[in-house]
C-alpha cells in the first residue's frame, strides 16, 4: 500500500509546473506619462502575497518545471 502512495506522489509532482514572467512591452508603455514606481509588495498572515499599486504590467507563462 505504501508502494503504490509513493508511486502516485511521484507521478503527481511529474505535473508540476512554474510560471515565468515576461514584460508586455518592449519599452515604455505605449500613450502612457512617466510616473514614479510605488509598487509595493506585503507577505500577510497565511503567506498571501498582495501587490498594490501595480505601475508596470507583466504577463505570465507556465513552462514544464
Amino acid at each position: 500500500m505504501k508502494y503504490i502512495f509513493f508511486q502516485a506522489a511521484l507521478l503527481s509532482l511529474s505535473f508540476l509546473q512554474a510560471q515565468t514572467t515576461l514584460p508586455l512591452y518592449e519599452k515604455n508603455i505605449p500613450y502612457s506619462k512617466p510616473a514614479p514606481n510605488t509598487e509595493k509588495s506585503e507577505i500577510h498572515d497565511g503567506g498571501i502575497l498582495i501587490i498594490s499599486n501595480v505601475l508596470v504590467p507583466v504577463g505570465s507563462r507556465h513552462t514544464r518545471a
